[in-house]
């Protein structure tokens, strides 16, 4: 009788080494899941298999607004600091060099940052502009930006095939030659005279022959003749909306001594802001 139960009796495996068989097996399987299953992008810019996602690398980028605002305010606290103090000291003058580099360094970041936005390049030229007087080799410079921004102003078709011009690189404003030249005399920083200047302040007298000013094209028109006593008949016109053109360029129609007129090819339906420098080559 107990031999026959022990015949029925069954005989119970030893789980243990299934148990080891299958860790292994996981253990195995681990790693292949990882390479299939890692992420290859995110939600909004997904990335081929294979290619790990990763957050943009601009920690230091900053807004158009906060460059240009930063731009300004330097050069604005330059041209109070320079033209409102009759009894400059050095280190007055340091100060003032100081807030033009950092001027100049900012709009250099935007233009860097935003090669595309015409605000970038205007902002640096009056920035150029202003201490053309002291270093006469930047007014290239800044007729150059003026191009580029009246380019790109005019619409992504403008530029040439296309492309955005290629501008050279323009390092700050180098601090030696402005100390020799203002040793002797207080440093006046210029700005562009505008069109209500009867008798020009001290800074703009320095470099008169920039001017810029404001004109407002009406809704449905397509031309305006604007009257600036500056304007000489070989003067260089540069215009800058500051708003949308849908495209539709801007240009001078005609110039003469003393006023000149600018069009677009259709009317608009809001009126237009546009910015216009002259500057007159007396070379």
């Amino acid at each position: 009788m107990n031999l026959l139960y022990s015949q029925l009796k069954p005989h119970h495996t030893p789980k243990l080494p299934w148990i080891i068989l299958i860790l292994l097996i996981l253990i195995l399987l681990l790693p292949l899941a990882w390479l299939t299953l890692r992420p290859t992008g995110s939600y909004l810019n997904p990335q081929p298999r294979g290619l790990e996602a990763s957050a943009p690398n601009t920690p230091g980028v900053k807004t158009l607004a906060f460059y240009l605002g930063t731009a300004q305010t330097s050069l604005t606290k330059a041209r109070q600091l320079a033209n409102t103090n009759s009894y400059q000291t050095d280190s007055d003058k340091q100060q003032i060099i100081a807030l033009l580099n950092q001027a100049l360094a900012a709009a250099n970041q935007a233009v860097a940052t935003y090669p595309k936005d015409p605000r970038a390049y205007q902002q640096r030229a009056e920035i150029l502009v202003s201490v053309a007087h002291l270093d006469p080799s930047v007014t290239p410079l800044a007729e150059q930006d003026l191009r580029t921004a009246q380019s790109l102003s005019a619409g992504p078709a403008s530029p040439a095939g296309g492309q955005l011009p290629q501008l050279p690189a323009i390092n700050s404003i180098q601090t030696l030659p402005i100390e020799q030249a203002s040793l002797a005399q207080n440093l006046i920083i210029a700005a562009p005279a505008s069109q209500g200047d009867s008798l020009p302040e001290q800074g703009v007298a320095l470099h008169s022959n920039v001017t810029k000013s404001t004109v407002i094209l009406p809704a449905g028109q397509t031309e305006l003749t604007t009257d600036n006593w500056k304007l000489k008949t070989n003067s260089v016109i540069y215009l800058i909306p500051q708003g949308p053109t849908l495209n539709h360029p801007l240009y001078i129609k005609s110039k003469t001594s003393a006023s000149f007129t600018l069009a677009i090819d259709q009317p608009l339906a809001f009126n237009l802001t546009i910015d216009y420098w002259i500057i007159n080559n007396d070379n």
